[in-house]
């Protein structure tokens, strides 16, 4: 339905609709720039990137966490008396 009447669409509202991003990619020239940024389908996740970037300090984070003059904070923050 939108695709056979583009003049009746609502650009702006287009822009942040995640089911519309084949229709977007096709009509760059109307595309609502400030409003994409809200469309979540934009982007696209590495999560294994993100989990080796994690990796790297994984070991440095554990052993500030869990040292044990940290011990106290944890058991209050946790309820475990």
């Amino acid at each position: 339905m939108l695709k056979a009447n583009p003049n009746k669409i609502n650009w702006l509202m287009l822009s942040i609709n995640p089911n519309a991003i084949e229709l977007l990619k096709a009509n760059t020239d109307k595309i609502d720039w400030s409003w994409l940024s809200s469309n979540p389908c934009i982007f696209e996740i590495n999560y294994i990137y993100f989990k080796s970037r994690m990796l790297i300090h994984f070991e440095e984070i554990c052993i500030k966490v869990f040292h044990p003059k940290n011990e106290g904070k944890l058991w209050s923050i946790y309820g475990y008396f």
